[in-house]
């Protein structure tokens, strides 16, 4: 027991275990948005702008206005069929 009330070490454990959630979640959150990039036409590697701060807002912006290359290969193809 230390001066403080508590047992030392427990502290640690607890928070690798939070630590360890934390990289699970954010994890999953690059996979996802990964795949959404991906679908729209877009190098998956775009997703890791996403953990610069201020970038990534930016980003999300551009991407929300721009032109996506897979919206555009679809509507080529419609158009030649049925044209």
């Amino acid at each position: 027991m230390n001066g403080y009330g508590g047992y030392e070490g427990h502290g640690f454990g607890v928070m690798m275990g939070g630590g360890l959630v934390w990289l699970l979640v954010f994890a999953l959150f690059l996979w996802i948005y990964g795949r959404i990039v991906g679908r729209a036409g877009f190098s998956r590697w775009w997703v890791l702008l996403a953990v610069v701060p201020v970038v990534n807002l930016i980003m999300l912006w551009v991407f929300a206005f721009i032109d996506w290359p897979a919206v555009d290969r679809n509507h080529d193809r419609e158009q030649r069929e049925q044209g």
